[in-house]
This record gives structure tokens, C-alpha cells and sequence, in this order.
């Protein structure tokens, strides 16, 4: 082992890897790689390695910055979309009221037809007017 754990924990370690034997491959396996890593000579960064490094993390981070929700310039079209959104609202509300409200002279025609539209739909059910006079002298009375 690498001689980190207390004895007696190392022995209870090593009895338990004597006895599991995915433990104990797992272990050869560690070792092996061990082994070999310490054939690999150490690799020495060279002297720019440092600030080269951080300069990458921070364009890394500022690009992060420029896209983020959270820049203020993103922020700075807010008002300019809400202006927007609130003069299509009020634009909507006034073209659907207007489309939906009658001018009184449209008012006044409908009324003038409504006699003749109650007199329509007396006709329509009827088979060829057969009964006109009936339906006449119907109407008069009421």
C-alpha cells in the first residue's frame, strides 16, 4: 500500500483483498498503473505556462459573460420590448372593439328587417306557399 492508513486499518484491508477477488484484481490493476506511471518522466511546464493558462480561463469566462441573461446590455432592450408589446395590446383591443361594435345606422337597418326576417322564416318552412292566405290572415291578427 502507500502507507496513509494506519496499520490496523491496512491489515484490515489487505485481508479483505486476500479474500474478494474483484477487490484483488482491482488492486493488481492500480498497481500496474502505478508501476507504470513511474516510468513516464515528469513533465516540466514551461515558464509562460501559468499566465497562459489563467489568460484562457478568463476569455473562456468573459465570452461566458457576454451571452449571459444576466449582462446588462441584454437588459437594455426591456423597455423598448414592453413599449412594443403594450401598443400591440392596445392596437388589438381597439381593432376587435371596433370590429365588433355597430354604428347605429346598422342598427337601425337591422331593426327595419326584422319584420321581414320573421316573415322569412315563416315562408321557408313552408312547401311551395301553399298556405299563403293563411299565413297572411295569421299575421294580421297579431
Amino acid at each position: 500500500m502507500d502507507n496513509e492508513l494506519p496499520e490496523y486499518r491496512a491489515k484490515e484491508i489487505l485481508k479483505h483483498i486476500e479474500t474478494c477477488e474483484r477487490c484483488r484484481n482491482e488492486t493488481a490493476l492500480m498497481r500496474q498503473i502505478e508501476n507504470t506511471m513511474k516510468d513516464v518522466p515528469e513533465i516540466e511546464p514551461s515558464l509562460d505556462f501559468d499566465r497562459s493558462f489563467w489568460k484562457k480561463i478568463d476569455a473562456i469566462e468573459n465570452n461566458k459573460k457576454r451571452w449571459s441573461i444576466s449582462n446588462r446590455s441584454f437588459f437594455n432592450y426591456r423597455p423598448y420590448a414592453a413599449a412594443t408589446l403594450m401598443a400591440m395590446l392596445i392596437a388589438g383591443f381597439v381593432f376587435f372593439y371596433k370590429s365588433h361594435q355597430m354604428s347605429k345606422a346598422e342598427e337601425i337597418i337591422i331593426a327595419e328587417h326584422m319584420e321581414l326576417l320573421k316573415d322569412f322564416q315563416t315562408i321557408e318552412h313552408m312547401d311551395l306557399l301553399e298556405n299563403w292566405e293563411e299565413i297572411m290572415h295569421t299575421h294580421e291578427k297579431t
